[in-house]
């Protein structure tokens, strides 16, 4: 860890120095941190996700208007703060969120979050490949070499992630243009498409979803996204400004992707949306754009599973794992895994909030005071307290989703905050200690 630390300079203002250290099996030291704004600049280019409209496009013609906002920003507020929280406790501990789930887990039982956190962004770089594939193809009516296409799509969107974060500031700084002109483009002549707001607001919905699962979906076009955002916000200066960060660039991520695809779905009553793109006349500068919007996330959670990878198989080295990744989710997308997506969404919105929820717990009850540096650290195999805490957060938030009971994101993650205290209770009262052991402050 010595020599990770003096190949370290502080002496640029990007996100990492130029030896591209990421600090991929320990904590960010002080002199390694950034300032705010690439941060935010990175976390927000991440969030700038085609396949969120897509979403927002799924949902928009089950609602009126009215309905849609409330939908919007109720799901883009807890995202956003669901995904500051975590970035705040990173930015303490200096740690991805699959090694704070090493501290919460122990040192087997970390391995599930590798799986879930690092196997459920390989998935969505299959589902985000297979839409840029869709796009470019149906765009430029190339739909007869979409395998081939969506194949090289898919392997250049991974080699940036190969550049570590710097490949993927670069990537979004180019994009952020793009997120500027679909910001107002597609809202602005959606409403002037059907004659004005009044109009839009006097669409009455041609489908029917529960607002619970709607509000899931919304939720879970980043959730996952949201729980890995720690792999940049751990480089901020301070916690109170990876919470400020994380916080804005997922609210407003969120809002505007996911709001745009509500805005074309509603005017145009199409789950589809290319299919609105093509409909408002913007088809090619859509291709254009939607192409970097892709590009930009799918490097970025080529570069989630691979510091998962990492983690895993205890290795400094995540390019491998990225690799493995990248080819497994172009195989995927290839193949038409795309037909899953919303079942997928919803999913994701159940099972991951319970595991962030599980950090924040572990921070609140253990380390509010600080993390002790991994090195520093005797970790268990498994903190069975907290793996009980993770299964049963989970069991409520599929089973309120399933009963329609309150939001199962807040219901998972709310839960595994509360259930780590109790848990801990417990296994107290029976006099079995299963916490980390520091052995060097």
């Amino acid at each position: 860890m010595k020599n990770e630390e003096k190949n370290i300079t502080s002496s640029s203002d990007s996100l990492l120095s130029e030896d591209t250290n990421d600090y991929t099996l320990t904590n960010v030291p002080q002199h390694a941190r950034k300032p705010w704004l690439p941060i935010f600049i990175v976390l927000l280019g991440f969030t700038f996700l085609s396949t969120s409209m897509a979403a927002g496009a799924a949902v928009s013609t089950s609602f009126p208007l009215k309905g849609l906002g409330r939908i919007l920003f109720i799901g883009s507020a807890i995202l956003a703060t669901y995904t500051a929280s975590l970035c705040f406790i990173s930015a303490k501990s200096g740690l991805t969120s699959v090694l704070l789930a090493k501290y919460a887990l122990g040192d087997i039982g970390s391995k599930w979050a590798d799986l879930l956190l690092g196997g459920t962004q390989v998935f969505w770089y299959g589902f985000q490949t297979a839409y840029l594939g869709l796009i470019f193809c149906q765009g430029l009516s190339l739909m007869d070499y979409y395998i081939p296409i969506t194949i090289a799509w898919g392997i250049i969107t991974g080699i940036t992630a190969l550049k570590g974060t710097r490949g993927m500031e670069i990537i979004s700084y180019i994009s952020f243009p793009a997120f500027i002109y679909i910001a107002f483009k597609v809202p602005v002549m959606s409403v002037q498409t059907v004659g004005g707001w009044s109009a839009l607001a006097n669409i009455e919905p041609t489908t029917s979803m529960a607002f619970v699962a709607a509000l899931t979906t919304v939720i879970g076009t980043f959730i996952s996204g949201g729980t890995n955002a720690t792999n940049w916000a751990r480089f901020a200066k301070t916690p109170k400004q990876a919470f400020a960060a994380g916080w804005l660039s997922f609210f407003l991520g969120t809002v505007v992707m996911v709001g745009c695809g509500m805005f074309g779905g509603l005017a145009f009553q199409s789950d589809d949306m290319i299919k609105v793109l093509f409909e408002l006349g913007i088809i090619i500068m859509g291709v254009v754009v939607l192409v970097l919007n892709i590009w930009t996330t799918n490097a970025s959670t080529a570069y989630a599973f691979g510091v998962a990878g990492a983690e895993f198989f205890g290795k400094e080295k995540k390019e491998p794992y990225v690799i493995g990744g990248v080819l497994i989710g172009t195989v995927m997308a290839a193949a038409g895994i795309f037909d899953v997506f919303l079942p997928f969404l919803i999913a994701m919105g159940v099972f991951i909030p319970p595991m962030g929820g599980l950090i924040m717990g572990d921070y609140l009850l253990n380390w509010r005071k600080g993390y002790p540096h991994i090195s520093n650290l005797k970790f268990q195999k498994v903190r069975w307290s907290n793996l009980i805490a993770y299964l049963l957060a989970s069991g409520i938030a599929f089973l309120t989703n399933k009963l329609g009971w309150g939001i199962p994101t807040l219901n998972g993650a709310i839960s595994a905050i509360i259930l780590v205290f109790v848990i801990d209770k417990v296994f107290t009262a029976l006099n079995i200690d299963d916490r980390n052991v520091v052995v060097k402050e």
